[in-house]
């Protein structure tokens, strides 16, 4: 009798680990799949509808809030810096015509960004981005000096810091610019 109750609370114990570890999984895997969705969501939420592909510059639109959203986007052609790893890098510009915000731009630099200044360089002229996290904005004032001269430029120098130190250099080609530009101007019109 006391073999009976012995491997009868043995039973349930193991049923209750198996099932304790089982909720345990199943609360990982739905964090994962959360997470997953939300990267997933993120990237086609920027690159849903691709509309053109000019040499170094793609166009694309996609739906927010019920509005149509233009933007463009480029990876950089090299990146120099002494880091160990890093997230993808692009520079975006984007139209929200239902918010009335044209040509907002941003650089995504693949890291948390330190307390230092991100400078951009395009045609000799520098200019200062404001910073949140991984991205970097340009002030809403430089926007069209800026749309300007990667229209005349031939590449985009970005040089940042990552919170851990680490300095780096990304060159974009401004090959494709004008037209891409072109694109989600025709395409996000006020």
């Amino acid at each position: 009798m006391i073999r009976a109750f012995t491997m009868n609370n043995f039973l349930v114990r193991t049923l209750a680990l198996k099932r304790f570890l089982s909720l345990i999984l199943l609360s990982l895997i739905s964090c994962l799949a959360i997470g997953v969705l939300f990267v997933f969501n993120t990237q086609n939420r920027a690159h849903a509808e691709v509309i053109g592909v000019y040499k170094n510059w793609t166009a694309g639109t996609y739906k927010s809030n019920g509005g149509l959203v233009c933007n463009m986007w480029s990876q950089p052609k090299a990146s120099v810096g002494k880091y160990t790893k890093r997230g993808d890098v692009f520079a975006f510009v984007t139209h929200f015509p239902e918010e009335g915000t044209m040509s907002q731009i941003s650089l995504e630099l693949g890291y948390p960004i330190g307390p230092a200044q991100i400078d951009v360089i395009v045609n000799g002229k520098t200019f200062v981005f404001d910073t949140e996290g991984e991205r970097a904005y340009a002030k809403a004032e430089q926007a069209e000096t800026l749309i300007k001269a990667f229209r005349k430029g031939s590449s985009m120098l970005v040089k940042s810091r990552s919170k851990r130190g680490t300095d780096t250099k990304d060159t974009f080609s401004l090959s494709g610019f004008t037209k891409a530009n072109n694109q989600i101007n025709k395409n996000c019109a006020n």
